[in-house]
């Protein structure tokens, strides 16, 4: 059975939430590579106008057993990921919950699990207000 994000990512039409940090992760991001918000944001327009690539994005990741999605650009030899999550509590609407990147291979895995990780921590903030 489909998780919902997945099911929302998949359908596309969605509005779009943020979670208050990410504006720092953005910022942070664009002082090492200018340009990757841009890159990740037309991604996310791709999934939002339905016109996505089967690579585009992937829900539910497997670490937390949470309804946690990833939209993803490649950089060069930098991976870009923006978590997401899509509550049955707010139909339609995807909450972007951190933006960030790491290196190609297995050296990145640790970092994304640590991302991952992040945008797990956010997400129940968000659910305790």
């Amino acid at each position: 059975m489909p998780s919902y994000t997945q099911e929302v990512l998949r359908q596309g039409g969605f509005d779009i939430d943020w979670h208050p940090d990410l504006a720092e992760d953005i910022s942070a991001a664009e002082a090492v590579d200018p340009g990757c918000w841009a890159d990740i944001s037309a991604v996310l327009k791709r999934i939002k106008d339905g016109s996505y690539r089967s690579d585009d994005w992937d829900a539910p990741l497997d670490r937390r057993h949470a309804d946690l999605g990833e939209i993803k650009r490649r950089a060069g030899q930098r991976l870009y990921r923006l978590y997401v999550h899509a509550s049955r509590d707010k139909p339609g609407v995807v909450t972007l919950l951190v933006f960030g990147s790491k290196p190609a291979g297995p050296a990145g895995l640790a970092l994304q699990d640590d991302q991952i990780d992040l945008a797990f921590s956010r997400l129940m903030g968000m659910s305790a207000q």
